[in-house]
């Protein structure tokens, strides 16, 4: 693990800054109270999106620990390349159904927004958005969150991706 930084912080401490991420974006844009009827299915995606990451860190945890303790007893049989495409197959789903949740809950919402609003909205959205964002800047965000050899399909999905081919840091 890398000290410091996000995966250090414990769940209670990434799920604070989050509802701060969600508060500071409501905050921000003003609403009126037509736009906050329309915001409430918006915020909900968004808090649903974070659980679910937090449910695949935990997960991810538990698979990594059980990882270093068979190394002590000796080399372990890692998935063949089909299980680990399945299970790649598998996680884009949830994203995909994650993401058109989002979607439908955010295109009235945005239709109701003003082009000040709208402005302010954009920055904020990286932060926001189930299924990308969080990457700072490394590389590309092919399929939502990653390019061929990057780790995992985001870098908030977990520390390695014990799904995908070519290695426990998800290298294709």
């Amino acid at each position: 693990d890398r000290p410091g930084g996000w995966h250090s912080m414990t769940p209670e401490t990434r799920t604070r800054l989050e509802e701060g991420r969600i508060a500071m974006a409501k905050a921000a844009l003003q609403l009126n109270a037509d736009q906050e009827k329309l915001w409430a299915p918006v915020e909900t995606s968004v808090r649903d999106a974070f659980k679910a990451r937090e449910a695949k860190r935990a997960e991810w945890a538990k698979k990594r620990e059980e990882r270093r303790a068979d190394k002590s007893e000796g080399p372990s049989k890692r998935p063949d390349l089909a299980e680990r495409y399945e299970q790649m197959s598998n996680n884009l789903a949830e994203r995909a159904d994650r993401f058109k949740t989002f979607s439908t809950a955010f295109k009235p919402f945005y239709a109701s927004l003003s082009d000040e609003q709208k402005d302010v909205l954009r920055p904020l959205m990286r932060q926001l958005s189930p299924g990308f964002g969080h990457g700072g800047g490394r590389g590309p965000h092919w399929a939502f969150g990653g390019g061929w050899g990057h780790q995992s399909l985001s870098p908030d999905d977990g520390p390695d991706y014990a799904g995908a081919p070519g290695g426990d840091k998800g290298i294709c």
